[in-house]
């Protein structure tokens, strides 16, 4: 399965022509971790939430399918499933309002990536990386009617309902601003997120600007025409 971001996945159903299980959605999310207690290294995220987020998608939280991705709960560095984990996903299920997962990262001393999953948890665990983002395959989603989320606009907001976990990683641009790792305990630190976060939570890339420059303009005009007939 292809997992592409939110813009590119609206791009290919540009015609609103449902495509459905052939295309996975990658979602990011930003929430302070929470450390765990004991002698396992682990942190516990929040890593989806039924808020609108910066692509004007929601995706509800008792839709969640975990069944496969429990059978191999890995967890990746910014999707990149070229290279090995960093840790291990455990104890993933919906928890006050949350689609919450416990991350147990590889040991230092694993002599494949070892010293990143390490540098990785440091950086969590400290507070300087505060985002999460699951991909997913879409099962039951439908465009939003809800004109403020763009529902007449080339790229309206989805409303997902029912999806299935691929996969689970740490990232450093988020979607949805209420992703973040919980709240470490007593002298772990915190992680807050930016007073300015940023435009867009998927990638930045050429494409999006593309994008998000196109649709500006198309809303400029669509304002002056208004205007014009007024």
């Amino acid at each position: 399965m292809m997992i592409v971001s939110a813009t590119q996945f609206k791009t290919f159903n540009r015609g609103r022509n449902v495509t459905r299980g052939a295309i996975g959605i990658r979602k990011q999310i930003i929430g302070p971790a929470e450390a765990m207690t004991g002698d396992v290294r682990a942190l516990r995220f929040t890593i989806s939430t039924d808020a609108v987020d910066r692509e004007q998608d929601k995706i509800a939280i008792a839709g969640w399918d975990l069944k496969n991705y429990k059978q191999n709960p890995v967890v990746l560095w910014g999707h990149d499933a070229s290279r090995l984990p960093i840790g291990r996903a455990f104890d993933v299920k919906v928890e006050d309002g949350a689609l919450k997962a416990s991350v147990e990262f590889i040991p230092q001393d694993t002599p494949e990536g070892g010293q990143f999953a390490e540098s990785v948890y440091r950086l969590a665990r400290g507070g300087f990386i505060a985002a999460t983002s699951v991909g997913f395959r879409p099962v039951k989603w439908s465009y939003t009617r809800d004109a403020a989320r763009g529902a007449d606009d080339w790229f309206p907001g989805i409303d997902f309902e029912e999806q299935e976990l691929v996969e689970l990683s740490i990232v450093t641009v988020p979607a949805n601003p209420e992703a973040l790792i919980d709240a470490p305990g007593p002298g772990e630190g915190t992680a807050v997120a930016s007073d300015t976060p940023p435009t867009t939570g998927e990638e930045v890339t050429s494409l999006n600007q593309e994008l998000i420059t196109a649709r500006a303009r198309r809303r400029r005009a669509f304002q002056l025409a208004l205007a014009n007939e007024v």
